[in-house]
């Protein structure tokens, strides 16, 4: 699994405003149901785009109160997160 820059940019900005809040537990056991489910069952999301150029698919999947938008290329066995959110009235 990779994290694009712009998404450990976002997660970062995320635990700055989580640890300010005191909800940097809730972000973290998030973060931490991502990545299982990733390294699990990545499918778990909602396919949003077939890709075409390289065999592939944009999902959307949310944990607690993250939201990513992720890629998944089978053949190579690879999940790329692009874009992580937090659900609206979170607190984040």
């Amino acid at each position: 699994m990779v994290y694009s820059d712009a998404a450990r940019d976002a997660l970062r900005t995320r635990a700055n405003r989580a640890r300010q809040s005191g909800r940097i537990k809730l972000l973290v056991e998030a973060l931490e149901s991502l990545d299982y489910r990733f390294q699990v069952y990545p499918q778990f999301g909602e396919p949003i785009i077939d890709l075409r150029v390289e065999t592939g698919q944009i999902l959307l999947g949310t944990a607690g109160m993250l939201v990513v938008r992720y890629a998944i290329y089978e053949e190579r066995r690879l999940v790329v997160v692009t874009s992580p959110m937090v659900l609206p009235n979170s607190g984040f």
